[in-house]
């Protein structure tokens, strides 16, 4: 019988086998704190007893909290937990949460808006009918890198009074990636084709907005506002027109700058066609000068060849 290999065993992070073997509940989790760790556990369960679920910018606060934690600790979770345990992890249990999923959807919140104020600012936003984005709107659009595409689909999302489970398959077809795939922001083409077609699908996007929405008969944007109670027309009111007005402007002059780059290119392309073109009619008038100077010689060598017959002859 032929033995078997001698294959070496895996050797097991000692954290995830004692997962593995058992469970931690949230006393084994608090056991396995640190001094430090039972201090961040206390100040950040006040927190949750406080504020929790009263007011969003509570897991703005709690982000700030773990990211100041962290800081503090060099990104070495041995300062907050024993025996290798993972820190966020860890507290998230002994706080009696089922996953880490909370903290880390408020490290999510904190890296998207690492200013309070402009956190607040999408808080305190609403749509005609006074509808406000979740917290589950915004961990959506905490996927979004671009602020001025964070911007806008706010403002598509509540005019639209889009669900959350909407939000997430909206902000993925409008960035053309999976809605929980990560980070999402404008990609750079890859081919000069691609560039074009992007700005084609994205300039056809806004004038199917401008004609079938913003500007269409069905909408009477003037006669939407000139229903609004009083007491929508407020700052925040005026603010977002102000930035739509300004977010046009810019609009204006990128259209401008980008016709002039696609004049250019289209110059550039048309230069080089010209210029192969000029190539194959120069290749093209050489070979007919030699076919033609190929024939001569030939038709020369058949006169030469016939008055030497008729001489022997």
């Amino acid at each position: 019988m032929a033995k078997k290999a001698n294959v070496p065993a895996v050797q097991e992070d000692p954290a995830q086998k004692r997962n593995r073997e058992k469970k931690m509940t949230a006393k084994d989790a608090l056991a396995a704190l640190t001094k430090e760790g039972k201090r961040v556990h206390s100040e950040v369960s006040e927190m949750l007893h406080e504020h929790y679920g009263k007011e969003l910018s509570f897991y703005w606060d709690l982000g700030s909290k773990l990211i100041e934690e962290m800081k503090k600790a060099k990104g070495k979770d041995s300062v907050y937990c024993k025996k290798g345990e993972k820190f966020v992890e860890t507290l998230a249990t002994a706080l009696g949460y089922k996953s880490p999923a909370t903290l880390h959807n408020s490290l999510t919140i904190l890296r998207a808006w690492p200013e309070r104020v402009e956190f607040d600012r999408f808080c305190d936003k609403r749509g005609e009918c006074g509808n406000r984005l979740t917290f589950s709107h915004l961990l959506a659009l905490a996927r979004v890198n671009d602020d001025a595409m964070r911007e806008q689909f706010s403002l598509e999302i509540l005019a639209e009074g889009l669900t959350s489970e909407e939000t997430y398959k909206y902000i993925g077809q409008r960035t053309r990636d999976e809605p929980t795939t990560g980070v999402v922001g404008p990609q750079i083409p890859k081919t000069a084709l691609k560039a074009f077609l992007n700005m084609e699908k994205q300039a056809q996007v806004f004038n199917s907005h401008f004609e079938k929405a913003w500007n269409s008969e069905a909408f009477d944007l003037r006669g939407k506002i000139e229903a609004m109670p009083m007491d929508r027309l407020n700052d925040g009111f005026m603010k977002s027109i102000e930035q739509a007005e300004q977010a046009l402007a810019t609009l204006e002059d990128h259209a401008t700058a980008c016709r002039q780059l696609v004049a250019d290119a289209k110059d550039d392309a048309q230069a080089r066609i010209n210029e192969a073109n000029g190539d194959i009619s120069d290749m093209n008038a050489i070979e007919a000068k030699n076919h033609k100077a190929r024939a001569d010689k030939a038709t020369k060598k058949k006169a030469k060849k016939g008055r030497v017959g008729t001489a022997k002859a």
